[in-house]
C-alpha cells in the first residue's frame, strides 16, 4: 500500500552510476519514495546492493512467438494499426514473430515497414523475405547475452567444436560486438 509516498519510475536504472543510485537510498529507507526501476541488465550486477536489498526484483520475460502473433494480428485489424487496409498471410506474420525474438515493438515496426514494399495491400512471406529484416538478436554489447556468447565462443574453441564456435562468432558479429 502506498502511503503518501512518491512513486519514482526510473527507466534503465542500470545507467545510473553507483553514486547516483546511493542518492536514492535515504528516500527509500524513510518511505518517501517507492522506486520502480526498470533495467534490461542483470540487477544483481547493475544495481547497488543497498538499493537492491530494499526492493523486490521482478523479472519480466520475453513474449512468446504466439503472444507476438496475437499482437501482430491485432495490429492488422486495429484502427490505430493497419485498420484492415492490408491483408497479411499467416506465414508472413509467423516469420515476423520469429524474427522479433519476443520484442513486439520490433515486430510491429517490421509489419509497418512491410507495407512500404507492397503495391496490392497484401503482405506475403515473400515480401517479408525481400524486406531483408534482420533477426532481433538477444545478444547486446552491455548485457549478459554478450558475455554468454563470448563465453560460448571461448569454450567451443577450447573444445575444438568448430560448428559451435562459428555459431557464437556469428552471433557476436551480428550484434556488432567484434
Amino acid at each position: 500500500m502506498i502511503d503518501n509516498g512518491l512513486v519514482l519510475i526510473v527507466d534503465e536504472v542500470h545507467r545510473l552510476n553507483k553514486d547516483k543510485q546511493d542518492l536514492l537510498l535515504p528516500y527509500l529507507e524513510n518511505g518517501s519514495i517507492i522506486l520502480l526501476g526498470c533495467t534490461t541488465s542483470n540487477p544483481y550486477f547493475a544495481i547497488n546492493p543497498a538499493i537492491r536489498s530494499r526492493c523486490h526484483c521482478l523479472e519480466v520475460k520475453n513474449l512468446t512467438v504466439e503472444d507476438t502473433i496475437v499482437a501482430l494480428k491485432n495490429a492488422v485489424t486495429s484502427e490505430r494499426g493497419l485498420n484492415n487496409e492490408f491483408s497479411v498471410d499467416d506465414d508472413a506474420i509467423d516469420a515476423i514473430a520469429q524474427l522479433s525474438s519476443g520484442d513486439v515493438r520490433y515486430a510491429l515496426n517490421c509489419l509497418q515497414a512491410a507495407t512500404f514494399y507492397v503495391k496490392d495491400n497484401h503482405i506475403t512471406l515473400d515480401i517479408i523475405k525481400q524486406s531483408n529484416f534482420i533477426s532481433n538478436s538477444s545478444v547486446f554489447k552491455d548485457d549478459d547475452g554478450h558475455y554468454d556468447a563470448e563465453s560460448g565462443l571461448q569454450k567451443s574453441i577450447r573444445g575444438s567444436d568448430v560448428d559451435a564456435a562459428l555459431y557464437y562468432l556469428a552471433k557476436l558479429i551480428q550484434a556488432g560486438d567484434l
